[in-house]
């Protein structure tokens, strides 16, 4: 079992938050989309930023070989959120065999995001 956690204070991250250059290096186009009827909520994106990099740290770390616009932050029917990934960080998710659970919380200064990481069988 593999756990990430992050934090981020919006106060410095609303600066990244309005860059389009940032945000099409961390966005999915299926959280683009999301987004838009959400008037690109810094909160929204802050949350987003958080969970990507608990998965991140849950999956190694930098070494993991992670890339951010290869993770998305989505929810099912019930507002459930849930990550899936594509490209080369879906394949060393497979090559890990596990299953993904999260959750992200936020007040009026931060963000916070947790990513467990356990085994497929449990």
């Amino acid at each position: 079992m593999n756990i990430g956690i992050h934090t981020i204070d919006y106060k410095h991250f609303r600066k990244l938050a309005v860059n389009p250059r940032f945000r099409s290096k961390l966005l999915t186009s299926r959280e683009m989309k999301f987004l838009m009827g959400k008037g690109f909520s810094t909160r929204i994106i802050a949350e987003m930023f958080c969970v990507k990099n608990a998965f991140i740290k849950a999956m190694g770390g930098a070494v993991s070989g992670c890339r951010m616009d290869e993770i998305s932050v989505l929810q099912d029917w019930s507002g459930l959120a849930y990550i899936a990934a594509q490209g080369m960080t879906k394949t060393r998710l497979d090559a890990k065999k596990c299953k993904i659970t999260c959750s992200f919380s936020h007040n009026n200064r931060t963000a916070t995001a947790v990513v467990v990481l356990y085994p497929a069988n449990m």
